[in-house]
């Protein structure tokens, strides 16, 4: 992350007629909070506030230590490899690994987010011929991988071009990102590929698809994230030092805690005593709201996957089974469950409720399947987890999708 940052300040210099400077101010009050994920490694700032936000690895013991996963299509057998926190991800992340790839799973789903191809690193590898026309190979590679997982029509396209050399041969590395923005606010739902000039995809990972839907930004006061931002860093260079800084990148995330953030990538000018400049930088993390991540990414990623088709078996009106295979029907009913907003700790028993009961089977194109049970417009849980609440407008226009001819 520290090579991140440095590598992130270089270009961004390309871009800072575009971006604010500001001079350190009086510190004001903020109704949001502000606090340090990440920093330059130089001693400025000696310990991050919230590190863990930035990643966190660790073992679990209760995870199953040798699984099977279908990557690319084809089943494989992994080993257990650790767990971690990644950056902007509210979720844990399992990682899985052999001989070829290493997967990341999610922890609340099972279900693959993400791949690695590490043999794609080799000398060997760097010996092949690159394709002809490789840049426009890999965007269009990029383009029919991220589909299976999002409407790119929705999505802003953002590149990265990576010149690599070794002994026995060169390799150009596109790094295509396709990103979610809600109004102007870039957020971190987006699916991340990286293709090779030698035509192979050598990495894939989607990353909280369809979780921010229901965002409204209005209720988001930029100007108060300003200010907090402001006021943290005058906390942390003003009082001896006069400095200068730009916001480079704003991101909207979840934390590990599950609160909605706004996470700042800054660019920090420094004037030490000497009358010297110092550049420097700081991700920043401003709690921007509090709450439950809707179901999506985070709750239900299974419906990111590309759907074959939706089963559903209603009970006790009628009984009758229904499959759709429309795309555009599935796709209504995928994004409908995917933006519910849920609520885990509520005083209502569904055990002590009557009502229609709505079987919702998800077959994916990779043949895994989940299902979801909808009962009383009140409840949902999926597979063999905990029922959860969900709001009753949300729930009306969700069964009237699902009783639709």
């Amino acid at each position: 992350m520290k090579k991140f940052l440095f590598v992130l300040f270089v270009i961004c210099l390309l871009f800072c007629t575009a971006c604010n400077t500001y001079e350190n101010e009086p510190i004001k009050s903020s109704k949001y909070t502000s606090y340090v994920t990440d920093m330059a490694n130089d001693g400025l700032i000696i310990n991050a506030e919230k590190e863990w936000w930035n990643g966190k690895s660790m073992k679990v013991e209760d995870v199953a230590k040798r699984r099977s996963f279908i990557v690319d299509g084809e089943k494989k057998e992994f080993n257990y490899k650790h767990s971690q926190y990644i950056r902007r991800q509210p979720q844990r992340t399992d990682v899985y690994r052999n001989d070829e790839v290493e997967v990341w799973v999610s922890s609340v789903d099972e279900t693959v987010k993400g791949y690695y191809y590490h043999h794609m690193i080799t000398d060997d590898y760097y010996e092949k011929k690159d394709v002809s026309n490789p840049y426009e190979f890999a965007l269009q590679k990029a383009k029919e991988v991220a589909s299976k997982y999002v409407n790119i029509e929705e999505y802003r396209v953002e590149e990265e071009i990576v010149e690599d050399e070794r002994s026995t041969g060169k390799m150009t590395y596109y790094i295509i990102r396709f990103v979610k923005y809600i109004d102007t606010i870039r957020t971190s739902d987006y699916v991340y590929i990286g293709v090779t000039s030698k035509g192979d995809v050598r990495e894939m990972y989607t990353s909280n698809i369809g979780i921010f839907d229901h965002i409204e930004t209005e209720t988001i006061d930029l100007s108060e994230v300003e200010l907090s931002v402001k006021n943290k860093l005058e906390l942390l260079y003003g009082e001896k030092k006069t400095y200068s800084y730009t916001i480079v990148e704003q991101t909207m995330a979840y934390s590990p805690e599950e609160d909605l953030v706004l996470e700042s990538v800054i660019e920090v000018e420094v004037e030490l005593d000497n009358g010297s400049r110092y550049n420097t930088g700081v991700v920043i993390s401003t709690v921007v709201g509090s709450g439950n991540v809707p179901m999506g990414d985070s709750g239900n990623g299974t419906l990111t996957k590309e759907i074959a088709s939706i089963t559903i078996d209603s009970l006790p009106e009628n009984g009758q089974e229904k499959i759709i295979t429309d795309k555009r029907k599935i796709e209504q009913i995928r994004q409908c469950i995917c933006e519910l907003t849920l609520v885990e700790d509520f005083e209502e028993k569904p055990d002590e409720y009557s009502g229609a009961t709505y079987c919702i089977n998800v077959l994916n194109s990779d043949e895994s399947q989940v299902e979801i049970v909808f009962f009383g417009n009140m409840f949902i849980k999926v597979d063999d987890g905990k029922w959860l609440r969900l709001d009753y407008d949300e729930a009306i226009e969700l069964e009237e999708l699902l009783l639709q001819q």
